[in-house]
């Protein structure tokens, strides 16, 4: 009887694991369904009339006060559209279907209920003159759109069904295209960025499946007006923060029967030394790694491995996944750990990740709670009864997939050999302690059209160059007003594996400071273009 009832958990185990990626990662993917119009159909055919504003955010220069906006019309034909003042011909329209609450969570920036939209799914139509991108609508129901006019968001109402000619005469002959939109263009624009790269090392074992490791690299790539700097890299992770640059690092140790990953984070010195010598790994209270294990609580009555895989690091929080096994001292039973912490950067060692709530607060723990009831309707009552309750809220971390970092959790099932579990995505915005950058100028459909090999992406704040990454490289290119250059200014090659750990950008004066600081205190190497 006990057996066959190991045998129906495991089942729904198996089950589990099908219907939610398994132990796959899994990613959050707003773009459900493309759907593709009929011919000659107009998605938002007729005239629209802007709304107040819902929501103010970063505006260009070109937009003096969103007020310009409000009570203007905008008229959608199926060649033709005229959005305020401007007029565009050769238009186009791409319809996608995509769940509410992820899309405007990500776009909008707050929660869909609060615009009145109830349907877990809405249309999204997005607008192009000639093949260029124009603007992006969420069609909540038949009468009203919303958009983002460069950071406002306004909302519109259905006029009528009918197009009136004479408003696109009036148009055309007052303005004719977006491109002629008075724009003063910030001299000597400047960014840059520190993209941290982790890569899988081949350590020659016949049991890297059990034992994965990793090595760490930082590429500093920047522009001065849209022209590229020398592209350089250093091993290691060079990790700006408020209190100056720090240094991440990882390195495995192994001292008699225990093997484990050490995470260390040291400030870099601010006194004039060049190429600062990273290589005695330093405890934060000054003890050697090989004096860890001797006051380790986790180490006390336990000897096996502790593998870790650096997933995200932001400028106070490291997120990690653990993978250990061994056996516990004075008898024969074994222990496991497969699980996702997020850890502050000031104390890297803890054995324990924080609480979501620590984070986000009381919206995290709702996110949390919320996830996983949705998660536990979804699965087998034998399944959610084996499941691990005690420390679901510190089993999270952060995962980046198409251009934002996306906050997972992790469900660890009990009573089973191999420990298996499920990831699940957890509805939050990762808040500023998190992330302090994290917005797309680009709309991720218009990238995957430029670049259909594109799996993430990263626009500057000051919307002058993008870095979108695919399987193989890094193509750099200008923004040119809300398109992409024909062609990338630089191509850069990635390793098999590769993936972004993390991205910090700078702006200004302090793209010239940070230079100067990543090549003064690294070993640098300068990396060539194909």
């Amino acid at each position: 009887m006990a057996a066959l009832k190991r045998l129906l958990l495991y089942l729904c185990i198996f089950s589990l694991a099908v219907g939610f990626a398994g132990c796959a990662n899994t990613a959050i993917d707003t773009e459900s369904k493309i759907v593709s119009p009929q011919n000659k159909t107009v998605p938002i055919l007729g005239e629209w009339k802007f709304e107040k504003c819902l929501l103010h955010g970063q505006r260009s220069p070109s937009i003096k006060d969103s007020e310009q906006w409000e009570n203007k019309t905008a008229v959608f034909s199926a060649n033709e559209a005229v959005i305020g003042d401007y007029y565009w011909d050769n238009i186009g329209y791409k319809i996608r279907k995509v769940n509410a609450h992820e899309y405007f969570l990500f776009n909008f920036k707050d929660d869909f209920r609060k615009l009145g939209i109830t349907d877990k799914e809405v249309y999204v139509i997005t607008l192009s003159s000639s093949d260029n991108f124009l603007y992006e609508f969420a069609k909540v129901n038949d009468n009203e759109l919303i958009v983002n006019i460069d950071g406002d968001f306004f909302r519109l109402t259905k006029i009528s069904d009918r197009v009136d000619s004479e408003l696109y005469g009036k148009a055309k002959m007052n303005l004719v295209g977006k491109e002629d939109i008075e724009t003063e263009e910030e001299e000597n624009i400047r960014s840059g960025i520190l993209l941290g790269i982790r890569t899988p090392v081949k350590t020659g074992s016949t049991e890297d499946d059990e034992a994965p490791q990793y090595s760490y690299r930082t590429i500093w790539i920047a522009s001065s007006d849209r022209k590229l700097h020398t592209i350089m890299e250093a091993d290691g992770i060079f990790l700006p923060r408020k209190s100056g640059f720090w240094y991440i690092d990882i390195e495995r140790i192994k001292n008699g029967e225990i093997e484990e990953d050490i995470l260390t984070a040291r400030r870099v010195p601010s006194k004039d030394t060049a190429n600062v010598s990273r290589d005695l790994i330093v405890l934060e209270d000054g003890r050697k790694a090989s004096d860890y294990w001797k006051v380790s609580d986790y180490w006390k009555d336990r000897t096996g491995v502790l593998y870790k895989t650096i997933l995200f690091i932001g400028n106070d929080y490291v997120s990690i996944e653990t993978l250990g096994h061994g056996n516990y001292k004075g008898n024969s039973y074994t222990w496991q750990e497969n699980r996702l912490k997020t850890i502050p950067v000031d104390n890297i060692q803890r054995n324990d990740g924080v609480k979501i709530s620590d984070i986000a607060g009381e919206n995290g723990l709702l996110a949390l709670e919320s996830a996983v009831s949705s998660l536990f309707e979804k699965s087998d009552t034998v399944v959610a009864n084996a499941a691990e309750k005690i420390g679901i809220e510190e089993n999270f971390a952060l995962f980046r997939r198409t251009g934002h970092w996306f906050v997972k959790g992790r469900i660890n099932i009990k009573q089973a050999d191999s420990i298996p579990y499920v990831d699940y995505n957890i509805n939050l915005i990762p808040p500023p302690e998190l992330v302090a950058f994290d917005t797309l100028h680009l709309p991720w459909k218009y990238i995957k059209d430029k670049v259909p090999g594109a799996v993430d992406a990263y626009t500057s704040p000051n919307k002058d160059i993008a870095l979108i990454l695919t399987q193989s490289h890094i193509l750099i290119y200008k923004i040119e007003g809300d398109n992409i250059s024909e062609y990338p200014l630089e191509k850069i090659k990635l390793n098999n594996g590769d993936a972004v750990i993390m991205a910090e950008w700078a702006r200004g004066d302090y793209v010239e400071k940070w230079e100067k600081s990543f090549i003064k205190n690294n070993e640098v190497r300068v990396v060539e273009p194909e």
